[in-house]
């Protein structure tokens, strides 16, 4: 039996939720670590990411295409009394401290897209802000959309880094509309309830990188897969 803790790979909110969508596709991409092609929306994703971050961290200007998101990107960089955080990377070991994103003893990782961490004034206490940006069309309240599961893992992964910080607001940023999603609201007692629902997702894929079972779940993105020897392959 494969030994767990020194051999799995660090769960991520994107492997825990192809984990949940199809075992053997998270299989072969985070197992295995396939890499599929490229689609459009993903690479379109990563260029912004990077843009996004040059502009907020190093005053790099933003490509022409991007600029309607300037108006936004400076309200952050001109935010008072905060520490701003672009594609912040975090992680976390088995006994729930901090690690080093790519740390021996990583268990979990994740990394925020922005963060604003309030600066601590007198009588009172931290606060921080989590957005992440959505390239796509917002799935929001619909059955698959997960009810917020990244931002509550995001925000697990922040009160583990900062333990000063008493609040998040979290929500992600739909950039087609410029329109943001549902606001959620933590706080540092929630953080076992917040477990309490990342937990069973965790364990069960190390029961089945334990087991080895790795079962093909038909779905609607099966036309997608780049899992070709799936029986239910449709590409």
């Amino acid at each position: 039996m494969p030994d767990i803790a020194n051999s799995l790979p660090a769960w991520s909110y994107s492997f825990l939720d192809q984990f949940a969508n199809c075992p053997r596709q998270a299989y072969h991409r985070y197992i295995l670590k396939e890499k599929g092609v490229e689609t459009e929306a993903q690479r379109e994703g990563n260029l912004f990411d990077k843009a996004v971050e040059d502009y907020l961290l190093k005053d790099t200007p933003l490509p022409e295409k991007y600029l309607k998101f300037k108006g936004y990107a400076d309200s952050l960089k001109q935010a008072v009394d905060v520490q701003l955080y672009a594609q912040l990377k975090l992680g976390i070991k088995r006994d729930f401290t901090p690690s080093d994103f790519f740390g021996k003893e990583v268990w979990g990782r994740g990394v925020l897209d922005v963060a604003l961490v309030k600066k601590r004034s007198l009588g009172n206490p931290n606060v921080a802000i989590i957005t992440d940006w959505k390239t796509g069309k917002s799935n929001e309240g619909k059955p698959y959309s997960n009810n917020g599961l990244q931002l509550k893992i995001f925000s697990l992964l922040l009160f583990c880094h900062f333990p000063g910080v008493e609040k998040i607001t979290a929500f992600n940023l739909w950039l087609k509309d410029m329109k943001p999603g549902k606001v959620y609201s933590f706080v540092r007692g929630d953080r076992a309830a917040l477990w309490k629902e990342v937990l069973p997702r965790i364990m069960a894929m190390e029961k089945a990188f334990a087991t080895q079972s790795w079962p093909e779940s038909p779905g609607p993105l099966c036309g997608y897969c780049d899992v070709t020897s799936c029986k239910y392959n449709r590409k």
